[in-house]
């Protein structure tokens, strides 16, 4: 009786265990060996030949950056195939895959190592010389290429499996285009603060680091906010201009932006704005298509849901809530560029939030609620080009 309960219980479990990895698994797994062959290998390659990194201890660099670009692979490679799992994959066998393909990876991942530590060695061939390490860093090369060709094709792959089941693709996908461009945009011209550090960045720098917060934050956190608000009941905020045409929303928003910059005019700097005709213009698109879709597309939209999802209240109170939400968050956001901005004194920084970054908040939240997302950006860039004209 005990052997036949055994033998029941480990037909199970082979029924239970996924017999391949699939297009989910194949996600992770090519992420995995691509982020560390990318990261520990290509990256650690560059930066040397280009002496903007040390050879100093070159493989136990290129191992430990390996490791790192291994883990993101396979996180970012695993939430892809899951999102991007083919029709009939239920999300259960996903999960199972997902675990099967970690198994996987563990070969797949020591054959990466050794990829890239080749590729990493690069310097060390060409300062040696001797045909033996050149033939190694050049298939080092060559295999490191064909690993991430292949996570590209698998990554298309998955992701046009995920626009498939994902109404909103089109949407979503132009905001996280138009999101990196504007901040490419703001990282070259303007060099915006953050958390009160200035970053000084090179255009490769500033493009890689805009691609990775377009990619891994802003791309997970629009697809959740767009989700969400398709489930807001009755009418939603519109994600271009509320009317047909856009005159009137076009109009709205040309005002509010002008009187919102011209209130904030007398407690501003010229420390706080960029110098620079076109340059303002760009820094001002940059900046409003960023702020609206992380603080009201994303944040106001997300607290609306929230609140009627887990409270008994009207559509109307949970909008109101929700914009003095975004105000308080924005504003604390803000506050260390403030601080480092230099004003005289504090009774004036005080002023400039709460006139240039309180209150426009609260306006811009407004006008996205009940004109769209498009009248929020055109409201946020006209105040900020006005306060810049006005105060240079």
């Amino acid at each position: 009786m005990r052997a036949r309960n055994e033998e029941r219980t480990t037909e199970s479990v082979a029924r239970r265990i996924p017999r391949e990895i699939g297009l989910t698994g194949k996600v992770a797994v090519s992420w995995a060996m691509g982020g560390g062959v990318g990261l520990g290998g290509l990256a650690v390659s560059i930066g040397t030949l280009t002496g903007r990194m040390s050879a100093h201890s070159l493989l136990l660099t290129s191992t430990g950056l390996f490791v790192i670009g291994a883990l993101l692979g396979f996180v970012h490679g695993a939430v892809l195939g899951f999102f991007g799992r083919p029709e009939g994959v239920t999300k259960p066998e996903a999960v199972e895959r997902l675990a099967l393909a970690a198994v996987y990876a563990i070969p797949g991942l020591a054959v990466a190592w050794l990829v890239s530590n080749w590729i990493a060695m690069t310097v060390i061939a060409q300062y040696t010389g001797r045909v033996l390490p050149m033939v190694g860093a050049g298939a080092g090369w060559v295999a490191g290429v064909a690993i991430l060709f292949w996570a590209a094709a698998q990554g298309w792959k998955g992701l046009q499996s995920s626009f498939a089941r994902w109404p909103e693709w089109k949407a979503g996908t132009t905001i996280v285009a138009v999101t990196f461009a504007a901040l490419l945009v703001s990282l070259l011209v303007d060099r915006p603060e953050l958390l009160g550090l200035r970053l000084d960045l090179t255009p490769v720098g500033a493009t890689l680091l805009a691609a990775a917060i377009s990619v891994w934050l802003v791309g997970p956190v629009v697809t959740a906010s767009l989700v969400a608000l398709r489930k807001l009941p009755g009418e939603r905020p519109a994600l271009a201009f509320r009317t047909r045409t856009g005159a009137l929303d076009l109009g709205m928003a040309l005002a509010a932006g002008a009187v919102v910059g011209l209130i904030a005019v007398p407690f501003a700097g010229t420390q706080v704005v960029p110098a620079g005709g076109l340059g303002v213009v760009a820094a001002a698109l940059g900046h409003a298509f960023f702020g609206e879709v992380v603080f009201r597309l994303c944040l106001m939209t997300a607290v609306v849901w929230l609140l009627l999802r887990w409270h008994r209240l009207h559509r109307e109170e949970a909008a109101l809530i929700a914009v003095i939400a975004v105000m308080v968050v924005e504003t604390l956001f803000h506050l260390p560029g403030v601080a480092a901005a230099g004003f005289p004194t504090a009774l004036s920084a005080a002023g400039y939030v709460l006139a240039a970054v309180a209150v426009p908040a609260a306006v811009y939240a407004v006008i996205y609620w009940f004109r769209g997302l498009g009248s929020a950006v055109l409201a946020h860039a006209v105040a900020y080009v006005a306060l810049a004209a006005l105060v240079l």
